[in-house]
């Protein structure tokens, strides 16, 4: 039991696991890193009709069947990060196989699969940058004293004393005694990053920096 002979054999596979687990992860970070650098390097197209900035950004080059979107210009490192509002694809057969992705989306909101981890990023950044110093909601608490206040998205503009259809609230917000409580922030599920009627997520002008910016990080 335990001869200098045994020991040396014992470190022998040791030696041999440790490269051959190195190795894997060499392939797998390289793997990584040339898929992340094929698909910025596809094809992006702006949507020419979106007011604040819309892009698609191919997954298939070589045919431009299923586009990631995105509210960054730049193409993201892989098409599950959580910078991409979805995945727009285009059906074999539908009549839409020659269509640019901005005709495509504007056909029909089933093209579009939403991705969850972008509508999960959205909300983290309305609860705890937005909510917090918004002054629509300041303004509306202060001369209300109490109750709730949606969030809503700015594709579809509303008159006084109207509330949102369901697609277009992004979240309530309750406030009591003329102050605004952000641990209050209820996401609503029925809101559609994309709808058939007005399109693409709109956010106003300010709200859509916070965004960019947490979105960039996931890129």
């Amino acid at each position: 039991m335990g001869s200098r002979t045994c020991c040396r054999c014992l470190q022998r596979p040791h030696t041999s696991q440790s490269f051959a687990a190195n190795y894997f992860n060499f392939r797998v970070s390289s793997l990584r890193s040339f898929s992340g650098s094929v698909l910025r390097a596809a094809k992006s197209i702006k949507d020419p009709s979106h007011p604040t900035g819309i892009w698609y950004h191919s997954l298939n080059p070589s045919s431009g069947q299923r586009w990631a979107v995105s509210l960054l210009p730049e193409a993201p490192s892989r098409p599950e990060a959580a910078s991409i509002l979805g995945v727009l694809s285009q059906t074999p057969g539908k009549g839409f196989e020659s269509a640019q992705p901005y005709e495509l989306a504007a056909s029909s909101a089933d093209n579009f699969a939403t991705n969850a981890g972008f509508v999960q990023l959205l909300h983290k950044v309305l609860k705890e940058e937005i909510v917090p110093s918004d002054p629509t909601l300041e303004f509306e608490a202060k001369n209300r004293e109490s109750g709730w206040a949606h969030i809503t998205d700015s594709r579809h503009a509303l008159m006084p004393g109207r509330i949102a259809t369901p697609e277009n609230i992004l979240a309530s917000i309750a406030f009591t005694d003329s102050a605004v409580h952000p641990d209050s922030y209820q996401a609503n599920e029925t809101y559609r990053v994309l709808t058939k009627a007005e399109g693409w997520i709109q956010l106003k002008q300010e709200w859509l920096q916070k965004v960019r910016r947490a979105l960039l990080e996931k890129n």
